[in-house]
């Protein structure tokens, strides 16, 4: 038997899971699949800095042009394949979603 003690208890959940899920459900890359550009919507979060790998890890396309809201960025010279956005806040927190071209 475990004390009570031991256990993980809901209540106590570090903030910086409960702010990277906030952030998480803010966050939309669409459309998918993308033709030409995607549009990224961070809603009310300051993205810092966004990265574009391809399937192997390379990076093909970085901006470090702080904003909230929607950017649209250009992939058209990008072929065909699965790529990962990064976007990383400006508190620090990264996520990564990926796309279809």
């Amino acid at each position: 038997i475990i004390p009570s003690s031991q256990l993980f208890m809901p209540d106590e959940v570090p903030s910086a899971i409960i702010e990277t899920k906030a952030i998480a459900d803010e966050i939309t890359v669409y459309p998918n699949p993308v033709k030409t550009q995607f549009t990224l919507n961070s809603g009310s979060v300051e993205a810092a800095q966004v990265s574009v790998y391809d399937i192997q890890g390379k990076l093909v396309i970085q901006s470090n042009v702080k904003f909230s809201g929607t950017k649209t960025f250009d992939v058209s010279q990008l072929s065909q394949g699965v790529y990962f956005v990064t976007v990383v806040s400006t508190n620090g927190v990264k996520l990564t979603h990926k796309f279809i071209k």
